[in-house]
């Protein structure tokens, strides 16, 4: 998603600096917009851009967030561990990455009207804003951090505000399967009617993807294991949003959306692991 920012500065917690009123926040919250599109027959995976995110060079200055220090900071470089909610347990799963300094605070950006931190799901845009930090902390680092735990950033009420940076790939993928923009959090790709049996064997469960490509190479892979199934896999994609996803289930009004199970992206996993490798 593209963000737009006037002015951005490096200022204590207790300070905010004026900046025009034409910055304005275009990220924002729209209704679950579900929709489907036909699956391709072309190869190729699918591209990636190369080259700063379009937000990212509009970026003048940074501001790091001297006075929070959270758990939900500490490295992602083991397991992750569990939440005490089921839903907690189901986002756990998933890794994002934010830019913080060497003790794990994070950065944030500052408009006229807000500071605000980003968790990115896609470690290249987190790469893009950690270009820019270094700009003022040459220790600045990305630092992974499970979505269970960014949610609780993103929800809480008062003080500076967090966001969930969606990939842009990703949102251009779900508005060709809506056929109207994206406002939501991030897009989640699903195939109606297609679940998996549950580890335990006691239900079934209904996989969200957050890349459209690691669901295309599910359905490639139950079409090769299973021949005699390839004709009746639908081939249909749909899209929720996250963020109607968790009050959904929360609310407990969609009984389908009770069996989900979130698969994390394969780049951000990949990129995690070599994390690991590199000892970051």
């Amino acid at each position: 998603m593209d963000i737009g920012f006037c002015s951005i500065n490096f200022v204590k917690l207790d300070i905010l600096k004026a900046a025009s009123s034409a910055c304005r926040d275009r990220v924002v919250r729209g209704r679950t917009r579900v929709g489907r599109v036909t699956m391709s027959s072309s190869g190729g995976g699918k591209q990636k851009k190369s080259g700063m995110p379009r937000w990212v060079a509009g970026l003048g200055f940074l501001v790091v967030l001297t006075a929070l220090v959270s758990p939900a900071f500490a490295p992602l470089l083991g397991p992750p561990k569990l939440s005490d909610t089921e839903v907690n347990q189901r986002l756990n799963k998933v890794v994002l990455f934010s830019v913080t300094d060497q003790g794990g605070k994070p950065f944030l950006t500052e408009t006229a009207k807000e500071r605000i931190g980003y968790f990115f799901f896609d470690p290249t845009d987190a790469e893009a804003f950690l270009s820019k930090a270094k700009e003022f902390d040459e220790s600045a680092k990305i630092f992974p951090v499970t979505l269970d735990e960014a949610y609780k950033f993103v929800a809480r009420k008062g003080g500076d505000t967090f966001r969930l940076m969606a990939n842009r790939t990703e949102v251009e993928e779900a508005e060709k399967i809506i056929g109207s923009n994206f406002s939501g959090s991030a897009p989640l790709f699903f195939v109606d009617g297609m679940s998996f049996q549950s580890a335990d064997g006691e239900k079934k469960v209904i996989p969200l993807f957050f890349e459209k490509e690691d669901l295309e190479a599910t359905i490639a892979k139950l079409a090769r294991e299973n021949p005699a199934l390839k004709d009746s896999i639908p081939s249909e994609f749909s899209v929720i949003d996250l963020g109607s996803a968790l009050d959904e289930m929360k609310s407990g009004r969609n009984p389908a959306l009770q069996n989900v199970v979130f698969y994390p992206s394969e780049t951000a996993m990949a990129y995690l692991r070599s994390m690991q490798g590199s000892g970051n």
